[in-house]
């Protein structure tokens, strides 16, 4: 697999407006559904609130599917599923080289689009990674 990464985090676009937001943490869910959905982070953290998830801390997978079944009206669906198949991050791009999906490995989540890994951080990047699920939004 060729390093298609891009280090974004969609908190960082409005610091003006949203600076109330810089101190947050531990929001990975929170941006991954903002960059799949091409979404403002403000109006997905306020999605994520509404279904229970507390400032600077991460959700369950049920509250994930929750808020994605929100926000896209249940046009969603599950593509990967480790329980299934042990597939890793690399293979899944190359099976999935077209749509937004949500994708969560062990205690992280990311975005993929079009074939390019979104995420906060260049260190949590692995192609090695396992999927664990994987949403198409």
């Amino acid at each position: 697999m060729n390093k298609k990464f891009i280090c974004h985090n969609p908190r960082a676009l409005k610091q003006d407006s949203d600076w109330e937001y810089l101190t947050e943490n531990n929001d990975c869910s929170v941006c991954a559904t903002s960059i799949a959905l091409d979404k403002p982070y403000k109006t997905i953290h306020k999605t994520f609130k509404k279904h229970g998830r507390r400032w600077g801390k991460g959700v369950t997978v049920l509250t994930l599917i929750g808020v994605i079944n929100d926000l896209t009206k249940g046009k969603n669906k599950i593509v990967a599923l480790e329980d299934i198949r042990k597939i890793t991050l690399a293979t899944f791009v190359k099976e999935n080289p077209v749509g937004n999906f949500i994708v969560v490995k062990k205690n992280h989540a990311f975005a993929v689009k079009n074939g390019i890994v979104y995420d906060t951080s260049e260190r949590l990047y692995s192609p090695r990674s396992i999927v664990k699920y994987a949403f198409k939004v």
